[in-house]
């Protein structure tokens, strides 16, 4: 009995040995199978896409496919850049140099939009584009400056219903206007007489000669009372003198509106002598004649000056 519980002792540590050396392998198994998997992560098919990593996947197609939101029109794929760093959101590249190697392929049904862009978008930077509204480049006139070089028809005619033309000026016409040439003047150009000017009978004009109205009645728009009449007339003043060594003026002024044209020292009267020395003698403003003097006479002496005006309306 002893030694049946002996052998049956030794079996089971035996067996406990070879489970515990299995599970070591088996743990050992997946710990080697897991760090080889995220060492080989994001490259060769079925490998797990990694941001922030370049992902190389070759001869195979990667397709993201499904319905998208169940409401509303959003996308099925949305990159979105935030931030101030600068760049595009998205690059699509293609290295291939192949005559048929596109960077990007828009695929919709007959009839769908395959593109849209924001309302107020700037233009794309070297975008060509193969048709313009579904036409080709062909089916339009080739233009400089926005005309077109050369065109089938003018406002619909042929340029066979034209007047052939040199100059800008066409050669000759038949009519003008509709009328026939009969109809009109033949004097240089210009009527002989009319009976009117610029729908004016001649009583609405003045009369003039050498191009110049006979009467006006102003003149650069002034009235006649403006200007001078070309009449003149003399004002005098004296005044007191104050004696020997004293200096003197005296004024003539000519009526408001008037201008004085020039003026002068009259003389002395009662003077005892004639020592009075005339300093200036000029126009002190627009209307009155000064004179300074140096008084060499009697105090009771008079001196006077005289001034010509000319008179402007209301006359005097």
């Amino acid at each position: 009995m002893m030694k049946m519980t002996k052998k049956l002792l030794s079996g089971t540590l035996w067996l406990g040995r070879g489970a515990a050396t299995i599970m070591g392998l088996a743990m050992l198994l997946a710990l080697s199978v897991g760090l080889a998997s995220t060492a080989l992560a994001g490259t060769g098919v079925g490998a797990r896409f990694n941001l922030g990593k370049i992902n190389v996947v070759n001869d195979a197609t990667t397709a993201l496919q499904g319905s998208g939101p169940s409401s509303g029109t959003g996308p099925l794929l949305e990159v979105i850049r935030e931030g101030a760093n600068t760049g595009s959101t998205l690059r699509v590249e293609n290295t291939n140099t192949q005559s048929f190697a596109p960077a990007l392929q828009l695929k919709v049904p007959t009839g769908k939009i395959p593109m849209t862009v924001s309302t107020n978008a700037g233009t794309a930077v070297g975008l060509s584009a193969d048709e313009l509204d579904g036409k080709e480049s062909f089916d339009f006139a080739s233009a400089t400056n926005g005309k077109a070089n050369d065109a089938d028809k003018l406002d619909g005619r042929d340029s066979s219903t034209f007047a052939d033309a040199q100059a800008g000026k066409a050669n000759d016409a038949d009519k003008l206007d509709g009328l026939d040439s009969s109809f009109y003047l033949k004097i240089f150009s210009k009527a002989a007489d009319a009976d009117r000017l610029d729908g004016k009978d001649s009583a609405a004009f003045a009369s003039a000669t050498n191009g110049k109205a006979d009467d006006a009645d102003r003149l650069d728009g002034k009235d006649g009372s403006a200007f001078f009449s070309g009449r003149t007339y003399i004002i005098t003043n004296e005044i007191i003198g104050n004696g020997p060594g004293g200096l003197g003026e005296v004024r003539a002024t000519c009526d408001t509106g008037d201008a004085v044209l020039s003026g002068g020292f009259s003389g002395v009267t009662f003077a005892t002598n004639n020592t009075d020395i005339v300093k200036r003698s000029f126009p002190e403003d627009p209307r009155t004649w000064l004179v300074e003097f140096s008084d060499n006479g009697l105090p009771n002496d008079r001196h006077s000056v005289f001034a010509i005006c000319a008179d402007f309306p209301p006359l005097r």
